[in-house]
């Protein structure tokens, strides 16, 4: 199992690339379940909710 940890940001694109990158690794490590932060791919972050 697999742990990521990655950067997210309101591009959807870019969190995309970055969890394709992250699940490519993790399989070269044998890792056969990655887990993600909830959010991770749609890019919801704290900075997209205005008060």
């Amino acid at each position: 199992m697999a742990i990521a940890r990655p950067q997210i940001s309101a591009d959807v694109r870019e969190n995309c690339a970055s969890t394709m990158e992250m699940m490519t690794s993790a399989r070269q490590a044998s890792a056969r379940l990655i887990h993600f932060p909830e959010g991770s791919l749609s890019g919801y972050c704290s900075t997209q909710i205005s008060d």
